[in-house]
Order: C-alpha cells, then sequence, then structure tokens
C-alpha cells in the first residue's frame, strides 16, 4: 500500500462497505457483449488484500483465494448462526483496513480453514525420486471443493484466446469481484486491467504489478461467476477429506508413508551416497517431507480449532471433537519437526543407518497421527469404516501401537518392581564427571555446585565420562536455587520447570524421535531444600521419582523399540542462573 493511500485510511465499521449487491453479481458468461461497453476503459479495484503480506502460509491458491474470499464477502451481515463467531469478526469478516490488526488476524484464519477443508492440509505424499508433490497434485479436487465450500460458482479458463480472456475479465472485474490467475511462477489475483495499454493489475505483494494480457507465462484463470451459492455440506466436505486422507493413489495416503520408509530403508542406495549427494537428499526430501507435514498439519490443526465450519448449527455442539482435532494437528506438527531436527542433529548426513531407523520411527508415530485424525473426523459424520492409515510397517506387516501409555496411579513400588540391580556405580564426582558447554564446576565442602550461566540454552552442565546402557536407574541427592533441573539420557531428557508459562511442568523427550511430552504439576521442587531424584530408563518403563513420590510413569517410549539408541552419554545441568548442588550421584544397572 502506497503513502499516499495510507494517510488517508479512517476507522470504518462493516456498515461503511454497505450491503452486498448481489445483482451485479451475475453469472459472467451470461453477461452480453453490449455491456462491456458501459464498462470504464481502466479499473482497479481497490482494498484487495495482498495475498502474500503478512505471510500466513506456503499454497499461492489459498493465499489468493483468502484475499478474494475476503474482498467478495465484506459488508455479509448474517455469514455467522453463532453470535460470538459474528461478534468476533465484527460482523465482516474482520475485513478493516489493509494494515488492521483484525483484517491480518482473520487473513491468517481464514488461510487455514480453507487449507483445512480442500484437504490440502492433511494430505500425504512421497515419491521415491526426490521431487515432491505440490499442493494441488496431491490433492485433487481441491479447487472445486475450495468453491463449494465458499458457496460460489466459477469458471476454469485456459491461457488460450487471449482477447476473451480480457473481455471475461473487464466483466469479473466489473461486477467487483477479483480473477484468480495462475501463473508459471505462482498463483496472482488480477484486480484490474487497463484496455489501452493491453495489460492485468495484479496484486502479488505491496504493489501492484502489471502483466500483458498476452503473457506466455499465464497456465489458466479462475473466474468467480456467483457467489450467492449456498455452501457445501459439512459431512460431505468432511467425507472429502477423509477420501484425500485414505486415498490408495500411487504415491499417495498410505503408499505414500509406504515409499518413504522403503527408500530411507534402501541401503545400498545411501551406502553409494557421497557427502554432497546426501546433503541435497536431504534438503529437499526431508525438509519437503517432514516440514511440509509439520506446517500443513498444524496450520490444519488451527482450522479446526477454530471451527471452520462454524457456520452450521452443530459446531457448538461439536467442539470437543474439533479441539481433538486441532491437539492431533499440533501433535503431527511436533513429529514433523522431530522428523527433520534427527536429520540436522547427524549433520546432514542422511546415510548413517541409525539416523535413518530414528526417522522410520518418526514416521510410524505420524501415520498413526493420522489414523488418529481419520478416526476423529468419521465419528464427526457417522462414518464407520476400518482404518486405512495405520503405522504399519510395509515389510513385515506389523502394526505399531505407537500410543504412550501413562500410569497416574502408579506407586513407588511398582515403579521399582521386579529391578534387579546388576551393578551399583558411586559416582565420583570430581573425577568420573567431566564439564560440557563452558560450565565452570567447583567443589564445597564435597559437594558439586554448577550454576547456569547460559541463558535459556538448557546443554551446558556436566556429562559422565562413560556412557550408560538401557535399562538403568540413576539416583541423585541435590538442591536446586529456582527449581530448574535437567537431566539427559543422548537426545532424550527430563527437564523439570524449563517452560516459561508452565512451571510446575515435568517435560520429558524421547532419546529415540526427540518429542516433548508436557506433564503438569508433576515438575515443583522445593528451592534450596536438598532431595532426591531417581530417573528409571527401562526397556518397558521410564519413570521418574522425587523423594520417592511418582511423578511420571510411562509405557511405550519410542526408544523401547530401538535398541540401537540403548546405549549413549548421561548428563545433567541447569540453565538461566539457577544454580545446582549435588551431594552424591548413584548409577545403577539394572534388569
Amino acid at each position: 500500500m502506497n503513502e499516499a493511500v495510507k494517510k488517508d485510511l479512517v476507522p470504518r465499521t462493516p456498515e461503511d462497505y454497505g450491503p452486498k449487491k448481489p445483482e451485479i453479481i451475475r453469472m459472467a458468461k451470461e453477461l452480453r457483449k453490449t455491456e462491456l461497453t458501459r464498462l470504464p476503459e481502466t479499473m482497479i479495484l481497490e482494498n484487495v488484500l495482498s495475498p502474500y503480506e503478512p505471510w500466513v502460509g506456503g499454497c499461492g491458491y489459498l493465499l489468493c483465494l483468502t484475499s478474494l474470499y475476503m474482498y467478495a464477502e465484506r459488508g455479509r451481515q448474517d455469514f455467522y448462526e453463532d453470535r460470538s463467531m459474528l461478534a468476533d469478526f465484527n460482523g465482516n469478516l474482520g475485513f478493516g483496513e489493509e494494515d488492521s490488526p483484525m483484517t491480518a488476524l482473520n487473513r491468517e484464519r481464514i488461510y487455514k480453514v480453507l487449507l483445512t477443508a480442500t484437504g490440502m492440509g492433511v494430505f500425504n505424499h512421497f515419491r521415491p525420486t526426490g521431487t515432491q508433490y505440490s499442493y494441488y497434485e496431491a490433492t485433487p479436487g481441491y479447487l472445486d471443493r475450495s468453491m463449494r465450500f465458499c458457496g460460489y460458482a466459477y469458471e476454469e479458463l485456459s491461457a488460450e484466446g487471449s482477447e476473451n480472456l480480457t473481455d471475461r475479465i473487464r466483466i469479473s472485474i466489473g461486477a467487483d469481484i477479483p480473477v484468480l490467475a495462475e501463473y508459471e511462477d505462482g498463483w496472482a489475483l488480477i484486480i484490474g486491467y487497463d484496455c489501452q495499454r493491453a495489460v492485468y493489475i495484479l496484486r502479488k505483494g505491496e504493489a501492484n504489478e502489471e502483466r500483458e494480457i498476452g503473457c506466455a507465462q499465464l497456465k489458466r484463470m479462475v473466474i468467480v461467476t456467483d457467489t450467492n451459492g449456498t455452501p457445501s455440506d459439512w459431512k460431505t466436505l468432511l467425507r472429502e477429506v477423509i477420501e484425500v486422507m485414505e486415498t490408495d493413489a500411487p504415491d499417495l495416503g498410505m503408499q505414500g508413508y509406504d515409499s518413504l520408509i522403503h527408500a530411507l530403508r534402501d541401503d545400498a542406495f545411501f551406502a553409494d551416497m557421497t557427502a554432497e549427494e546426501s546433503l541435497k537428499w536431504g534438503n529437499t526430501v526431508v525438509w519437503s517431507w517432514f516440514i511440509q507435514h509439520s506446517e500443513a498439519r498444524g496450520f490444519s490443526g488451527m482450522g479446526f480449532e477454530w471451527r471452520f465450519l462454524n457456520r452450521h448449527e452443530d459446531a457448538n455442539r461439536l467442539a470437543d471433537l474439533w479441539c481433538k482435532l486441532s491437539y492431533y494437528g499440533d501433535q503431527h506438527h511436533q513429529i514433523g519437526w522431530c522428523g527433520y531436527n534427527i536429520f540436522t542433529a547427524a549433520g546432514n548426513d542422511i546415510r548413517p543407518k541409525q539416523v535413518r531407523e530414528r526417522m522410520i520411527e518418526a514416521v510410524f508415530h505420524m501415520m498413526d497421527n493420522d489414523r488418529l485424525i481419520c478416526r476423529i473426523l468419521k465419528e464427526l459424520i457417522g462414518l464407520d469404516t476400518p482404518d486405512v492409515l495405520l503405522a504399519k510397517d510395509p515389510d513385515s506387516g506389523e502394526i505399531f501401537d505407537t500410543q504412550i501409555r501413562v500410569r497416574e496411579d502408579a506407586s513407588y513400588n511398582e515403579m521399582m518392581e521386579d529391578i534387579r540391580i546388576r551393578q551399583t556405580h558411586e559416582i565420583d564426582l570430581v573425577g568420573d564427571l567431566e564439564p560440557i558447554g563452558g560450565v565452570e564446576p567447583v567443589m564445597e565442602d564435597g559437594r558439586l555446585v554448577i550454576t547456569g550461566n547460559n541463558g535459556i540454552d538448557d546443554m551446558a552442565g556436566m556429562q559422565l565420562k562413560t556412557p550408560v546402557t538401557v535399562p538403568f536407574l540413576v539416583r541423585m541427592r541435590m538442591k536446586t536455587t529456582r527449581n530448574n533441573v535437567h537431566i539427559y539420557f543422548g537426545d532424550g531428557c527430563i527437564t523439570f520447570r524449563k517452560h516459561p508459562h508452565t512451571y510446575d511442568s515435568l517435560y520429558i523427550r524421547d532419546n529415540a524421535i526427540g518429542l516433548y511430552y508436557g506433564y503438569d504439576q508433576k515438575g515443583e521442587v522445593e528451592p534450596d531444600t536438598f532431595f532426591t531424584l531417581e530417573w528409571l530408563v527401562g526397556k518397558d518403563r521410564f519413570a521418574v521419582a522425587v523423594d520417592r513420590e511418582v511423578r511420571h510413569y510411562g509405557e511405550n517410549y519410542p526408544y523401547m523399540h530401538m535398541p540401537s539408541l540403548w546405549k549413549d552419554s548421561l548428563r545433567f545441568g541447569t540453565a538461566d542462573g539457577n544454580t545446582l548442588t549435588i551431594e552424591n550421584m548413584v548409577v545403577m544397572e539394572v534388569e
């Protein structure tokens, strides 16, 4: 937006935009040629939001449709049956001035809603060649679904015949509706025309852009011909989203997961790779697959949480299920990033087998997470069909149980049940430990004292010089000035009071894929008071106790499935100016 326009901006209400004028939104193909003469030679629609500023997502089509939708729906007062949503949107889909915070917020919301409604946010794909699908290729029918969700009629036109396209664009702009256009370099919104110079006027970024009407880069146009249709039935829409997720097309749905697992298990392929090829394959495949999954599922989860079907009276009644979908969307986001972080932690080298095995473990968790999303979608519409997206090994057919089971009522005796100590190692706080991350340890009255002067980074501390092997039990007598304690086994850890918003939580990170789990009201310890911390890392249980009070007892953690990760380093530390005093430390080999 230029400075001259910005100076004229004043606060407005929905009424300032006036009511919808359905009489000018007509089927464009029925508009007679003679009516073109009534349109001005040059016309530009004002107040059409830029699709790309601020950034809200990576799908160009949906970014452009979001701006078109907010512009076309401005002033519509009866959009929501839910009065709270009506108020939230200022009765007007949040459309105010372009730099309005409410406008920016609701543009992001609508983008995520459309991502969800089209199925683009929940599709799965993998091509062994490394060249991955785009949103459009992997989500057949997305255009039709998006338009039906909006309640719009539309026509899809090829780039051939620039004279006809010129007429259609003029008709649409004259009817106060921008035009969706796909070019070789992506999607844009046509918001005006200039017949004298034979150009389209586009919105792509902060400023308008002009392109020749006969531009060779133009691939197709999508012209909205009526905005007064009835939006698609929500049950039909969800059924279609399920079909996108459970598709059996090559390299999509379950086949996409299987293709990725087979590719990661191809030892011969990776053995012949150079370091340069490994980096290239990782950056194209690992980045595009894990991160694309992460962001798309996360955004879709937000779309569900915002109740993207809030137009319908069932939306509030089903709010609990929408919230579950939001949770699993966020969970998928976390798992996907774990898969990518495994790659970066290995120095961007995907060749080692253990790195790929850990990625596959993350993939199984993503598969099961998709199954749970599908299961809730089916529950929403009363569909009872077998689960397709199972966490199933494509080679053995084995179905994995990826859900961690937590025992809230476990006692200390149950935690220690059947634990047989094979050997006990009394740790010499001077000779058996070495500092890492710049920590300067001191000994005071036979006790080890360290201070975390490393900001919020919690990786600094003390490390055992000799690795430990699962199963083991570590017992430490300690005190802390500000309840800030971190103990690591390899890439896994238990953390007391790490998150600034949940001071009383215990955070646990799995050693295999690095997924964080938070447990409220389980991480509080009394500052400046000695306590005994016990951490059991077993083959069938994972438990934490403070002064014999069980703070966590969990089963089926990912690392339990991967014996290759059962030998690793053990370290502990603190952060953010906290001081940790260790009185004694014992590590026990157990059976």
